[in-house]
C-alpha cells in the first residue's frame, strides 16, 4: 500500500513538472530503455519465450526471461506489472478465466473472449496460425495389454493410478478434473513440470498416464489415448503483453515471430528438448531471418 501510494505521488509530481533527471520517454518506434520481461511456464512457452526474447535482442533491446510454476502466477505478474509478455494458448487461456466459455473452439472468438478478462493494462497480440494442446500418453505395452486407445475406455486400466503433469492440470477442465468428470476416470494427480522426469515415470510405472504438449517429440515412443469428446481444447498461441509495449517496437517484433509459427515451424521448434531452450531458439530464428 506504502508502495502504490509513493508511486502515485511521484506519478503526480511529473504532471506538475515532473523530475528533470529523470529519463525522457523513448521516442516512438524506439526500444524502451528498460529490459523487456518474459514470463514462461511450459517447456514449449519457453521456446517461445526465448525466440520473441532473441527477435527482440536482434532489434535492439535488452531481455529478460523468466521461470513462472503456473499460470495463475504469470497472469498475476503481468496484471501487476511484473512481466510484460508471455506466449500463452488461445483457449486454455480463456478457460482458466471462465472454465465454460462458448467461445472454446473458435480461435478468433477465444482471442476476443480473452481480451475482456485481461483488463486495461494487458493486450492480446498477433494470433499464430498454430498451437498446441494436451494430449494424453501411455506406454505402448498397457496398449497391448487393454487393447486401450481411448480415454473413454480407460477406466479399467487408469482407476486408481495417477495423472502426472504441469500444475495447471489440477484444476483445469482438460486436466484432473476432466478425466473424472467427463470422462468418470478415478485418477490421482501429481504435478510433474520436467516431461523427461514424467515420461521416466511412466515407463517405470510410477504413472498411469502423463499429460504432453501435442508437440512434445517424446510422444512419438508412447501411445496417445484419444479424446472422443474433445476434452482439451486445440489453440493457437497467443502473445499477452502489457498495454504499454502493445502499440510499439516490442510489439510489432513479437508479431514478426508470431506470423512465422505456422504448423511446421512450431513442430521445429519444439523438436529437440535435449538442447538448451536459448541455443533452438536462436537457431530458428536465424534460419527465418528473425535474429
Amino acid at each position: 500500500m506504502a508502495a502504490a501510494a509513493a508511486v502515485a505521488l511521484v506519478l503526480t509530481g511529473c504532471g506538475l513538472g515532473g523530475d528533470p533527471l529523470a529519463d525522457p520517454p523513448a521516442p516512438e518506434g524506439a526500444m524502451p530503455t528498460e529490459p523487456v520481461r518474459i514470463g514462461w511456464v511450459g517447456a514449449e512457452q519457453e521456446l517461445l519465450a526465448e525466440a520473441y526474447a532473441g527477435a527482440l535482442r536482434g532489434d535492439g533491446a535488452e531481455v529478460t526471461v523468466e521461470q513462472f510454476d503456473s499460470r495463475a502466477e504469470t497472469m498475476e505478474a503481468l496484471a501487476g506489472g511484473e512481466v510484460d509478455v508471455v506466449a500463452e494458448y488461445s483457449a486454455e487461456a480463456l478457460l482458466f478465466f471462465d472454465a465454460g466459455n462458448p467461445a472454446v473452439g473458435n480461435s478468433a472468438e477465444e482471442v476476443a473472449a480473452l481480451a475482456e478478462f485481461l483488463g486495461e493494462d494487458v493486450r492480446v497480440g498477433t494470433a499464430a496460425d498454430s498451437g498446441s494442446r494436451v494430449i494424453f500418453a501411455i506406454p505402448p505395452a498397457i496398449t497391448e495389454q487393454y487393447d486401450l486407445t481411448s480415454l473413454a475406455d480407460a477406466g479399467e486400466y487408469l482407476g486408481g493410478k495417477t495423472l502426472a503433469g504441469p500444475v495447471d492440470l489440477a484444476e483445469a477442465p482438460y486436466g484432473h478434473p476432466g478425466l473424472t468428470g467427463v470422462y468418470g476416470l478415478d485418477v490421482d494427480f501429481e504435478a510433474v513440470t520436467d516431461a523427461d522426469e514424467a515420461v521416466a515415470g511412466l515407463n517405470a510405472g510410477d504413472f498411469g498416464v502423463i499429460a504432453l504438449r501435442s508437440t512434445d517429440p517424446r510422444v512419438e515412443v508412447l501411445v496417445l489415448l484419444d479424446d472422443p469428446q474433445e476434452m482439451a481444447p486445440n489453440n493457437a498461441i497467443v502473445p499477452l503483453i502489457r498495454a504499454e509495449l502493445a502499440e510499439g517496437p516490442v510489439a510489432a517484433t513479437v508479431a514478426e515471430v508470431q506470423a512465422a509459427l505456422d504448423e511446421e515451424a512450431l513442430l521445429d521448434l519444439t523438436a529437440d528438448p535435449d538442447t538448451p531452450a536459448p541455443e533452438v531458439a536462436a537457431a530458428w530464428l536465424e534460419a527465418r531471418d528473425l535474429n
